[in-house]
């Protein structure tokens, strides 16, 4: 008798064991949120940069169509300045540029192309060789541009919007200002900056406008 008493207690208690460890391991289940760093280390491909990412929460510039940008409308002296604080001086001596370098420096040859009646871009090497050249250039960088937003396929939604003004009725506009959660650019400039090889000069950063 006392044996088989013994036994249900022993029984009661890995009951009560069991039970609470499950208990435990589907609340942790149900609460754990991954971290910044872990989501980054399981869904993107390995960065010497990894262990320096950030995230913020940013609200896109609410751009309607009609308004003006800094990096494309400014005087040429401003619009030069807004672009070197995008784009590390002297890239050419990292050996190893992260990608979203190399998306600037393509969107900013896109701008040079684009602005060629107001600014003399011959001097740089992205603009070297026969108008042939330059073109085969800046397909490449279209399609470096496209591949890129294809890759992150942004899915916060534009919301859509019918106004009446003084001269029309019902007119679409666009809500721009969506909320995202951005990597701090800053932290990463910063860190290609500090990481360059002073000594190495590939000059292979034709299609950014380099000197």
């Amino acid at each position: 008798m006392q044996r088989n008493l013994n036994h249900k207690y022993i029984y009661l208690a890995l009951s009560a064991t069991f039970l609470l460890a499950s208990t435990w391991t589907l609340f942790d289940a149900i609460t754990f949120h991954p971290t910044d760093a872990q989501c980054v280390q399981r869904m993107f491909s390995w960065s010497p940069a990894t262990d320096i990412i950030e995230y913020k929460w940013t609200l896109f510039p609410k751009f309607g169509f009609l308004a003006h940008s800094t990096w494309f409308d400014a005087p040429v002296p401003e619009r030069q300045a807004a672009w070197d604080e995008f784009l590390p001086i002297k890239a050419d001596n990292v050996l190893g540029l992260p990608e979203v370098f190399v998306q600037l420096e393509c969107l900013n040859l896109l701008r040079l192309h684009a602005q060629t009646d107001e600014t003399d871009s011959s001097h740089l090497s992205s603009f070297h060789g026969t108008q042939k050249d330059v073109y085969h250039r800046v397909e490449q960088c279209f399609d470096r541009l496209r591949t890129s937003l294809l890759c992150w396929s942004d899915i916060v939604p534009v919301l859509q919007e019918f106004e009446d003004d003084r001269l029309h009725t019902h007119v679409v506009k666009y809500d721009f200002a969506t909320k995202h959660k951005c990597r701090n650019f800053e932290d990463i400039r910063d860190w290609t900056l500090r990481n360059g090889v002073k000594g190495v000069e590939m000059d292979n950063a034709w299609w950014g406008g380099f000197d």
